[in-house]
């Protein structure tokens, strides 16, 4: 249980506020750090999150290592799933982690373990303020994109000698968070059931597309299986770590897998009483409280009309610290609905978030600045590989019309 501590500080008003003028993309709010705060969530290796407390002081990880550790063989878990497991509601941590957890090296140092990490959205369409933090693909880019892309899901890959086919290798023993397999029985039904039924999508996912051909997808194992494309698709791995995550990532299309245990009973395929595609799009959403997930947390409390979403720590999570510590860290994530990215930025400034990126304003940098100690946090800057929000349709202003015409017509 989370006991989040009153407000200490006195806030901005909306009105002093809204003032200030203009937007810009970029801008990055991180809480100030306390000895007891949370430390950063595994989704998010390039930031470090410090906290003002919003539970009480959170149990300790053990030592952070001093160098690349091996992988450990023996594993800690949160003080609340230790508990659950005292009373018997919960398998050991053993049981419920990969036969190869993924290892994941802190920036900073061991984190410990407790709190909530408080965020604000503007609802299901700004998914993103969610999704960032619960983004589990087949693969991984790495922290230095010079590097090379690295395992997730799959733990190992390989290309047949043209490129034509590329054969992953899951781990062994991945659970999903209500506790049943994820073997690649997922991926056939997000392929064949999901992405082919022309009653949810009118065509194929293009980035599966070569020469005009819907790849197939064969398995051989609950752990191995075969995408086979019309051509050599040096493209797969890059969309692997891009898209590779769970079906349908709220209102977008991306994904590669999804839980078939949970879905089948609202595919009409599979029930005859399931006529409704509508209920199993529902009931496939992310943000629908109950249904299985592989990221660091499920979401436990949502509906329209909530003014908050919870999403909770997910007990199978299957990547740990050096030290062997299931990560997240955090025990929760809560985030406010607000009306727009105005009321984000206003929260920010009152220091009512403990790690905000998205909808934080470069062009309120000088007022995060004069509040940041009032407020209890830090504003960073960093680099982003991300590209302008602006678009230029150059078809649209052609000077010449009847060139625009040409331009503008997309057949």
């Amino acid at each position: 249980m989370v006991v989040r501590t009153p407000r200490t500080t006195s806030g901005v008003s909306r009105r002093s506020f809204m003032r200030l003028v203009g937007f810009a993309a970029g801008g990055g709010l991180l809480a100030a750090c306390s000895p007891s705060a949370p430390a950063a969530p595994p989704a998010a290796p390039t930031t470090a999150a410090g906290a003002k407390p919003t539970s009480a002081p959170p149990a300790p990880a053990q030592a952070a290592p001093t160098s690349a550790a091996a992988a450990p063989t023996k594993f800690s878990e949160a003080p609340v799933l230790a508990q659950m497991v005292q009373a018997g509601k919960l398998p050991p941590v053993e049981q419920r982690l990969p036969a190869s957890p993924q290892v994941v090296q802190p920036v900073q140092g061991v984190g410990q373990y407790g709190g909530t990490w408080r965020l604000a959205w503007t609802g299901p369409a700004d998914f993103h303020a969610y999704g960032r933090e619960n983004y589990d693909p087949m693969l991984r880019w790495p922290r230095d994109p010079k590097d090379a892309i690295q395992p997730g899901l799959a733990e190992k890959w390989e290309f047949n000698a043209d490129g034509s086919a590329l054969t992953l290798t899951l781990r062994k023993g991945l659970k999903w968070s209500d506790g049943q397999p994820f073997t690649t029985d997922d991926i056939l039904f997000w392929w064949n059931d999901i992405a082919l039924d022309t009653n949810l999508y009118p065509a194929p996912p293009p980035e599966w597309v070569i020469n005009g051909k819907p790849m197939t997808v064969e398995a051989s194992s609950p752990e191995v299986i075969t995408l086979k494309f019309g051509a050599p698709n040096g493209m797969a791995l890059r969309m692997l770590a891009f898209h590779g995550n769970q079906w349908p990532l709220n209102f977008e299309r991306f994904g590669f897998y999804a839980p078939k245990h949970y879905l089948t009973r609202f595919h009409p395929k599979y029930n005859n009483g399931a006529n409704d595609y509508k209920v199993f799009t529902d009931k496939a959403d992310d943000l629908t409280p109950g249904r299985p997930v592989m990221t660091a947390w499920h979401v436990t409390s949502w509906a329209a009309g909530d003014r908050q979403l919870i999403a909770d720590r997910n007990p199978y999570y299957w990547r740990v610290d050096p030290q062997g510590n299931q990560l997240p860290y955090i025990d929760q994530l809560r985030l406010d609905l607000v009306e727009n990215s105005e009321a984000v930025n206003l929260k920010a400034v009152n220091g009512e978030l403990d790690m905000q990126f998205r909808r934080i304003d470069i062009a309120k940098y000088s007022l995060l600045q004069e509040n940041k100690q009032k407020g209890n946090y830090r504003v960073l800057r960093w680099d982003d590989a991300n590209g302008s929000p602006v678009s230029f349709f150059v078809n649209q202003t052609f000077p010449a019309p009847d060139l625009r015409r040409v331009f503008q017509d997309l057949r």
